[in-house]
């Protein structure tokens, strides 16, 4: 049996010292691994937390692109559905009357009138400028290479005539509480047996109501109730313009900003500008339906040798959106088809419709309207 030897009390605290400096410690490789796997794991926090904020930024581009052209699509869907009512003159027997000198429409052949397009030449619109139109130089300036619908109709339901006219120039009687027509506003009085378009040279308070003084004769004096047991009316005459303008504004990246525009009649820039629709429109398209003898529809552009305005029975508009920011490395590559026709990124081999080759995210949209005065009356106006 051995004896028992104690160990000294400095040589027992020296060895535990050494044993806990041993437990807590990492050597240079295990540091060096456990910094490489953080290394990782940050490196997949980072790319993770990019591709969330770019998915939500296209996301946000694309939920505003969708709104924009669904609210620019419903306000020319509005107008085009009404193209061509002037009330109960539409039948087949009636004729609208301009009895104004300078109307935006064509005095001969007014039911022309209702739906015309137009591309934005360099030297001029083709087929033409609307009526009395001169595009504006500056803000707003129509964008070369795109197209243009004008649409014009009388207002419904308008309001009933209060009394018969004393003669073809004596003044129209309305309530005068639905709509807001002055003078210098242009109207449309209609009756079954036919309708004028006049301007409104005053207008005074009578009793019961409002007194429209027409500027210049009509074709008619107009009674209370005319054929049929039609109700004669008078509406405001609509007219107008859809194009797209350069705004002059640029994004942050200099990129240009071009929108959609709504020009109403009269077209003086001075008191009544055009209305900005919608930021971020760079092209408009439109095709136009034609009704043909056979019951089918051909859609022909404003500028082919068929088109004929006053057969139009239906328009279809092709709008392409653009972001603010720029989303899409491969923009400049991107081709659209817009009513039937290519859209392609600028550059300098590229003809007819083009939009801005920047790296923008782009969408185009489509919507066919169906001109419903002349759809449900199966003809021309």
């Amino acid at each position: 049996m051995s004896a028992y030897v104690p160990v000294p009390s400095a040589d027992r605290s020296t060895r535990a010292r050494s044993g806990q400096g041993r437990a807590a410690g990492f050597s240079l490789v295990e540091l060096m691994i456990a910094m490489v796997l953080g290394l990782l794991l940050i490196g997949g926090t980072i790319t993770i937390f990019t591709a969330n904020v770019r998915s939500a930024e296209l996301g946000q581009a694309i939920a505003t692109m969708q709104a924009n052209a669904r609210y620019a699509l419903d306000e020319m869907t509005r107008d085009v559905r009404a193209a061509g009512f002037r009330g109960c003159a539409d039948a087949d027997d009636t004729r609208l009357e301009v009895s104004m000198a300078g109307a935006p429409l064509d005095a001969t052949n007014p039911g022309a009138s209702a739906v015309l397009g137009a591309g934005v030449e360099t030297g001029g619109w083709n087929p033409s400028l609307p009526p009395g139109y001169t595009p504006p130089s500056g803000s707003g300036a129509p964008v070369v290479g795109t197209e243009a619908l004008l649409v014009q109709y009388a207002e419904a339901p308008g309001e009933a005539l209060l009394a018969d006219m004393s003669g073809t120039s004596g003044a129209l009687a309305i309530a005068g509480e639905r709509y807001g027509l002055e003078a210098g506003d242009l109207a449309i009085v209609s009756g079954c047996g036919g309708g004028d378009l006049f301007g409104i040279d005053t207008r005074a308070a009578v009793a019961g109501g409002v007194s429209l003084q027409p500027s210049a004769s009509l074709s008619s004096a107009y009674a209370i109730e005319t054929g049929e047991g039609g109700v004669t009316r008078v509406m405001p005459f609509v007219s107008v313009l859809y194009y797209i303008g350069d705004t002059g504004r640029r994004t942050g990246a200099g990129d240009v900003v071009r929108s959609l525009y709504r020009q109403s009649f009269p077209y003086t820039f001075a008191t009544n500008p055009p209305l900005e629709l919608v930021e971020g429109v760079d092209q408009l398209r439109l095709a136009f339906g034609m009704s043909l003898p056979s019951g089918e529809t051909r859609f022909v552009r404003a500028s082919d040798a068929g088109y004929d305005p006053a057969a139009v029975t239906s328009v279809r508009v092709g709008l392409l959106t653009s972001s603010r920011e720029r989303l899409d490395g491969d923009a400049s590559t991107r081709r659209f088809s817009l009513a039937g026709q290519s859209v392609q990124p600028a550059s300098g081999t590229a003809t007819g419709a083009v939009y801005p080759a920047d790296q923008r995210l782009r969408i185009g949209f489509e919507r066919s309207v169906t001109v419903r005065n002349r759809a449900l009356a199966g003809r021309s106006l």
